[in-house]
């Protein structure tokens, strides 16, 4: 679904595999957010938000690219200040 403050207007997928599958290379269609708008809402705190693609093989991931998150992080890593944004993304998988 769209969610727009603390509505939730529901789409005609069940995940965005789903999405994926029916846009194919053209993208996401303006006209299924159009009619999804048309549609009575549902009150976010009555939805349950699930992972947006159920068991991905992969999971893509940046480290370090916030201030917060290089105050959480150790880094043993060569070249990388402990302190700072690297000057270049970490980019890393998880399976």
């Amino acid at each position: 679904g769209v969610m727009v403050g603390d509505d939730v207007y529901p789409l005609p997928f069940k995940s965005m595999l789903d999405v994926i599958d029916a846009a194919g290379f053209g993208g996401f269609k303006r006209d299924w957010l159009d009619d999804a708008l048309r549609q009575a809402p549902l009150k976010a705190n009555r939805v349950t938000l699930l992972s947006p693609i159920p068991n991905p093989p992969t999971v893509i991931c940046i480290g370090k690219n916030y201030q917060e998150h290089i105050k959480e992080v150790d880094t043993q890593m060569p070249g990388i200040a402990k302190d700072a944004v690297p000057p270049v993304p970490i980019i890393f998988t998880k399976s």
